[in-house]
């Protein structure tokens, strides 16, 4: 595999299983898709921010941002906090993570 065959995009509703499991096999965790679901997209401050690898029609990469409410010196922002960044074991120590947290 050459890291020119890994192809990143943004996220498609569809994905969703696929990320979980491969959340599943990288962190030997045990989440079902509705807690994967409720971290993602039932945030109070809008829609997370998550973009996949990609190689031939398997995900082997996802790198996921949510929105946070932070407030500084009492002014309120939102800001993006990077959450379960993986890339599957068969695949790591080529690049992939760069090229994606990159996107």
């Amino acid at each position: 595999m050459k890291l020119e065959e890994v192809k990143i995009r943004f996220f498609k509703d569809d994905d969703s299983q696929e990320i979980v499991n491969l959340y599943n096999k990288v962190f030997k965790k045990n989440i079902n898709y509705s807690q994967w679901y409720w971290k993602y997209f039932s945030n109070p401050y809008g829609k997370p921010v998550i973009s996949v690898a990609e190689y031939g029609d398997k995900i082997i990469g996802h790198y996921g941002t949510i929105p946070r409410k932070f407030i500084i010196n009492g002014k309120s922002y939102i800001a993006y906090q990077e959450t379960d960044l993986m890339i599957h074991r068969s695949y790591r120590a080529r690049g992939i993570f760069k090229k994606l947290a990159y996107k």
